[in-house]
This record gives structure tokens, C-alpha cells and sequence, in this order.
């Protein structure tokens, strides 16, 4: 009888164990081009092992829902999301610096949206996302601090598949970007600008950190290994996370890769750049 209960505790305990270990650990992660990294190591099988699970998302903001919802242990986003969830998140992994892949772009021709600041504009765009820097230091640029603007919040998706009316705005990245230039609408301003510092990153819960510390190392070997990939073999890289790039094509894809600098090496200027905005470095592997 003793045996037999033995046997069944044994057993119990080795159930919850198999149970826990089967629960992944889950990343949210949208189709800006510099997430793609974390979906070539997944579609390669690397993460597999690791136990960790990319959940697509359609948006910034739809990742963000995810993290606050506690539906995901980490996301992929910009400081600008961070800021949204400070207490609850930090960076982990460094992935890349935006140099011109946030962009407002205009259906309006120029002369005309010059001759509409006394009038509202709409702008489309995510609230409560990086699109909201952007905007924002496009109005400082601009210096249409006073103009009035009618903010429509929707997901990146939804905009470039939407039929925008006329006289329009667009706060978008890559590769929604490209896709809206196909539809007829042109660049007006990029985040390629000194004064404009947006970086991306792996962002997890900070009671996650401890637990989940093998993981995310090794996480980060597999991404080292797939930005050289793409940077080795970029069209093999593409023919792998292009269900994820939102139809762009090769040639597009490459464009969009001169919008990014990749700062997964950590360099030091970076990291003061993220201190300077009150961000700790200290998790960053």
C-alpha cells in the first residue's frame, strides 16, 4: 500500500512538473521589419527548445494590450510603449535603432497641406504607441503645435487596407510605409533625425526576469545568429518571415532595411542614449 502511494505522489508531482514545462514562455510581436529576427529563429524551429512561443500581433498597441493583460511574458516594442507599462516592464534584448522606418506620410500634395493649416486635418494612426512620438515631434518640426488635428486611432492594419478618404494623414512604419506609397501616398517626414531617438527592444515582465534567465540568454543567441543571417543571406532570410511582412516584396524588404540600424551588439553610445531617457540598462544581456 505504501509502495502504491508512493508511486501515485511520484507521479503527481511528475504530472505538474510536465504540465509547467509545456507552458511556453509567450512573446508578443508585431510586423515592424526590425522584429524580424525573433520570427526567422522561430519559423527555423530554434525556439522550440527553449521553449518559447512569437504570438503574432497586428499592432503596437495589440502587443501592448497582450503585456498589460498579462496574455504574454514579454513584447517587442519602442521606449514609447515602455513608458505605457514602466512599472511593470524592462529591456532585455536590444534589436534595432529606427533611422527613418517611423514615418508620417500624406495623400495631400505639399503646396496643398501647407494651405490647409488653418483647416483640421485627419491623421490616422496608434495611439499609445511610438506613433505618438513620431507625431509629435512632426508637429514640433513643422511647427504645427496649434493646428488642429483629428486624431483617428486605429490599428496599422486596418489603415492600410482602409479607403482613406482625401486629404489625409499617416503615422505608420516599415512595412505598412511601403504599402501606403503603393496606394498613393507620399513620405513628409522620417525618424531619421538626430533629435529623434527610437530604439526597439525585448521588453519583459520584471517578475519574469529571474525565472526565465537561461531562456532569454539563449534567446538573444539565437537572435545574434539571425540578424547575421539576414545580413549573410538576406534573400534566404526574406523567403523565411515573409508571411509576416505584410506582402512587401524582396526589393521592397531590402529598402526597408536602410530604415533600421541594428543594435544588438550593445554599443555604448546606445546604452547611455537609453539611460539619458531615465530607462535602466541593467537587464540588457
Amino acid at each position: 500500500m505504501r509502495f502504491f502511494i508512493l508511486t501515485l505522489v511520484v507521479l503527481l508531482f511528475s504530472g505538474c512538473s510536465k504540465k509547467e514545462e509545456q507552458e511556453p514562455i509567450k512573446i508578443a510581436v508585431s510586423s515592424w521589419v526590425g522584429y524580424m529576427p525573433l520570427f526567422y529563429a522561430s519559423e527555423k524551429g530554434k525556439l522550440k527548445n527553449l521553449n518559447i512561443e512569437v504570438i503574432p500581433t497586428t499592432s503596437l498597441s495589440a502587443s501592448l494590450e497582450f503585456m498589460k493583460r498579462d496574455i504574454v511574458d514579454a513584447f517587442c516594442a519602442t521606449q514609447m510603449e515602455y513608458e505605457l507599462l514602466k512599472d511593470k516592464v524592462t529591456p532585455i534584448i536590444l534589436l534595432d535603432e529606427s533611422f527613418g522606418g517611423d514615418k508620417v506620410l500624406s495623400n495631400i500634395s505639399k503646396d496643398k497641406l501647407y494651405e490647409m493649416k488653418d483647416s483640421a486635418i485627419d491623421v490616422y494612426m496608434e495611439m499609445d504607441s511610438v506613433n505618438e512620438l513620431v507625431f509629435k515631434h512632426f508637429k514640433k518640426m513643422k511647427k504645427w503645435e496649434n493646428i488642429e488635428f483629428n486624431i483617428k486611432n486605429h490599428t496599422q492594419n486596418f489603415i492600410v487596407n482602409a479607403d482613406l478618404k482625401e486629404d489625409s494623414l499617416v503615422v505608420t512604419y516599415e512595412p505598412y510605409a511601403t504599402l501606403l506609397q503603393k496606394k498613393g501616398f507620399h513620405i513628409i517626414e522620417t525618424s531619421k533625425h538626430e533629435n529623434l531617438f527610437i530604439f526597439d527592444a525585448v521588453f519583459v515582465n520584471k517578475n519574469s526576469i529571474k525565472r526565465y534567465s537561461n531562456e532569454f540568454k539563449k534567446l538573444k543567441k539565437e537572435l545574434d545568429i539571425a540578424i547575421l543571417a539576414l545580413k549573410n543571406n538576406p534573400e534566404e532570410f526574406y523567403k523565411v518571415v515573409k508571411p509576416f511582412l505584410e506582402s512587401t516584396s524582396y526589393e521592397e524588404f531590402l529598402a526597408t532595411l536602410e530604415d533600421i540600424k541594428w543594435i544588438n551588439n550593445n554599443p555604448t553610445f546606445i546604452l547611455k542614449k537609453i539611460e539619458e531617457e531615465n530607462i535602466s540598462t541593467k537587464d540588457i544581456m
